[in-house]
């Protein structure tokens, strides 16, 4: 089942499993962005990758080269 979290009111209660692991992920990454003071260059590249995913949007069948 694809579960469309901020518009679907029966995931809900699926947020809480998942914002217990993302919160400290999140912080972490801040930690680390803090740490390495990127470039806006390195926001740029960001916001290339993602979106060159977003033709990908909503599908979960796209494979991925190499993975394992």
């Amino acid at each position: 089942m694809i579960c469309a979290i901020l518009s679907d009111p029966e995931c809900v209660p699926r947020v809480p499993s998942r914002a217990r692991r993302w919160a400290p992920e999140t912080a972490e990454v801040a930690d680390t962005l803090r740490a390495a003071d990127p470039t806006p260059e390195t926001a740029e590249a960001t916001a290339q990758v993602l979106a060159f995913w977003e033709q990908d949007k909503g599908q979960c069948d796209v494979p991925v080269a190499g993975c394992r």
